[in-house]
């Protein structure tokens, strides 16, 4: 236990030092939360770039929906019988393609560092009767951001 906090107390000491963390430690103005068109966003990830690097940003983390779609089935015939609600997300655009066009982005904006990052909704759930009145979607848009 002695051996960790005297470990850590050395690299925080060491990453305060001016001469190892470099004379322009200071603060970098960073664009954090953005999602483009290609999820719930109104602008293109190009568009951002050019009003981040016009603003005087270094740096942008885009954090698109992961997955916009949301399912409930009844059982047994849960594939069957199901109402799905489902928008734009980077599973919906394909995965690749998204890592694929974030490339060429960062290509464009080579002055700028780029941040993958993603949102999803991991507590949703559904209340009520399929059969009575239908059914309600709950917390979707409880967030975790996954970087």
């Amino acid at each position: 236990m002695a051996k960790k906090i005297i470990l850590t107390v050395l690299l925080i000491l060491l990453c305060l030092n001016p001469a190892v963390a470099g004379e322009n430690n200071g603060q970098v103005p960073v664009l954090i939360q953005v999602s483009s068109n290609l999820s719930d966003g109104r602008l293109s990830s190009d568009e951002i770039m050019h009003i981040a690097e016009g603003e005087g940003f270094k740096a942008v983390v885009f954090t698109d929906r992961e997955i916009m779609r949301w399912e409930y089935g009844l059982w047994p015939l849960r594939n069957l019988l199901k109402k799905k609600v489902e928008q734009n997300s980077i599973f919906k655009y394909g995965i690749s393609k998204y890592f694929e066009y974030m490339r060429e982005l960062k290509k464009r904006f080579p002055d700028m560092a780029i941040i993958l990052g993603a949102e999803t909704t991991p507590y949703y759930y559904w209340m009520g009767n399929p059969f009575k009145g239908g059914l309600k979607l709950f917390n979707a848009h409880k967030h975790l951001l996954v970087f």
